[in-house]
């Protein structure tokens, strides 16, 4: 019987792994942690932090919980003050860029251990070609408001000495939605109202 260890295959993927996350232990409940307590692996241990995707009306769970990692940057407009004894700048922030969402996993068939995970992959290849804003769902995400993304890249690398795993990592930006409203209409209906 083959064992799949994926805190150590993540581990031997991507260089890190989390700590592990405590399960009865005395002052850590895992159903306070939400809604990621809800889903188990194929090995029947519970998922710290489900990740769902929404594409083409089609919900989807990514395999083996990937390593989530979110970075944002705003924008500043520095202006250098001219004279006097005071030095450096004022700032001025203008905005902010999207959030950079880093997904890190790995790949394994769990039915057949021995051999390659086809179908995961090719999940992971249709959600690459997707076109526009995918949905999703995670508990780190939510805190941040982040409830769709675009891919930006797919990047799948060797596991040297683990034939039947596939290493991935995932590089997308969050997306929102905008409304925006004509300025000739409103400007046109604003002058027929005062004629």
């Amino acid at each position: 019987m083959n064992r799949l260890e994926i805190r150590q295959l993540s581990a031997r993927a991507h260089g890190y792994t989390g700590e592990r996350f405590p399960i009865g232990a005395g002052s850590i409940s895992i159903k306070g942690v939400g809604q990621s307590a809800s889903g188990l692996n194929h090995l029947g241990k519970p998922y710290f932090m489900d990740f769902f995707v929404r594409s083409g009306g089609v919900n989807q769970r990514l395999p083996n919980e990937p390593l989530v990692s979110l970075s944002g940057q705003n924008r500043i407009v520095k202006t250098v003050i001219v004279g006097g004894d005071r030095s450096g700048t004022v700032k001025e922030c203008i905005g902010a860029d999207d959030w950079k969402i880093s997904l890190a996993g790995i790949c394994i068939n769990a039915e057949a251990p021995l051999a390659y995970p086809y179908e995961q992959v090719e999940q992971l290849k249709g959600l690459k070609e997707a076109r526009g804003s995918i949905g999703v769902e995670n508990d780190l995400l939510r805190l941040f408001g982040i409830y769709n993304m675009v891919i930006e890249s797919l990047y799948l690398d060797d596991m040297i000495g683990i034939p039947y795993a596939q290493k991935y990592k995932i590089t997308a930006l969050s997306d929102e939605d905008f409304l925006a409203e004509r300025k000739s209409e409103s400007r046109a209906r604003a002058l027929a109202k005062g004629l």
